[in-house]
């Protein structure tokens, strides 16, 4: 399954979950399923509206490994970047960089989908 949830545009002080979202580096059928299970209309683009949008990401993540039995897996992380098409070197030598510092800032987050979205925003931040 390609890869999940690493957003390639340059994060902005202000930027939207819209943004977000459509920019997501991700397996199309993959956030699409989840969405569909999740019971999220995607073609709505006001994402900020919708409950529950954050557990998009913790459901891409589950669905390709990189969050198991309510744990992050920095490894598994680690491979979906280092095999993610669209991504340039720097950008995920930046993102590889910032994981452990991005794991444990979401460490505190409440629930798994808080946790899952604050990850792609850190390691946004970071590349």
């Amino acid at each position: 399954m390609k890869s999940t949830l690493f957003v390639v545009l340059t994060f902005s002080v202000g930027f939207a979950l819209a943004d977000l979202m459509d920019s997501t580096l991700s397996s199309k059928e993959a956030m699409t399923e989840c969405a569909k299970e999740l019971g999220i209309d995607l073609s709505r683009k006001d994402y900020e509206n919708i409950p529950n949008i954050n557990c998009v990401f913790k459901c891409m993540m589950e669905k390709d490994g990189s969050l198991k039995d309510g744990v992050f897996s920095e490894e598994r992380l680690i491979q979906v970047i280092e095999t993610e098409k669209d991504l340039d070197v720097p950008k995920k030598a930046k993102f590889i960089k910032a994981m452990p510092k991005c794991l444990e800032e979401i460490k505190e987050k409440s629930d798994l989908c808080t946790k899952s979205i604050g990850l792609v925003y850190c390691l946004n931040k970071s590349g």
